[in-house]
């Protein structure tokens, strides 16, 4: 396989990308896939100049914690993941996954994530970014809902706490005009 065709792949993996993601996605080297653009539907001898560039993007997952998902709520948890497309991708360079970032999990978690999301990136040969977000947003969604069911439990066991330390009020008559003796 020629260079050429090598970067028309990457090109073409990263418009069926920015179709499927839309506003989810953001081309960090966008002045770079601009570039190879040109270089491709010119087919000039310059093609030298970007058949080695990588393509960095960053995609933003979502996990909605209505079922729906029709309303973002405060309770939404983002993961932006930012994925490197080298110059010699698909053809003699696997995917790298760059990095994981996310508003709801700790550091540990996130890098758990990272590490289990990269077991599965495939060897150089084929185009593989969807199925690599694909992967990356079931993880996390996973671990997501992991959470939520551990805060579930805390909150229950808390409810269940504050339960049986209530004060409880008693009504308690006194007649002191029949029983005054008992009364002083």
């Amino acid at each position: 396989m020629t260079t050429s065709e090598n970067l028309r792949r990457r090109l073409d993996e990263t418009d069926a990308l920015i179709a499927i993601y839309d506003d989810a996605i953001e081309l960090i080297s966008k002045d770079e896939v601009d570039a190879a653009r040109r270089t491709v539907e010119e087919e000039s001898t310059s093609e030298q100049t970007h058949e080695t560039t990588s393509f960095s993007f960053r995609v933003t997952l979502r996990d909605d914690d209505d079922e729906g998902g029709a309303t973002a709520s405060a309770d939404t948890a983002r993961c932006e993941a930012t994925i490197r497309m080298p110059g010699g991708y698909p053809e003699n360079e696997p995917l790298e996954l760059v990095s994981l970032m996310s508003d709801r999990l700790s550091r540990e978690e996130g890098t758990a994530l990272l590490g289990r999301a990269r077991e599965s990136i495939p060897k150089a040969g084929e185009e593989c970014a969807y199925q690599i977000i694909s992967d990356v947003e079931r993880l996390f969604k996973e671990l997501v809902a992991e959470l939520r069911s551990i805060e579930a439990e805390k909150r229950a066991a808390d409810v269940k706490d504050e339960e049986e330390e209530t004060d409880y009020h008693a009504v308690i008559s006194i007649d002191h005009m029949n029983e005054s003796r008992e009364y002083l």
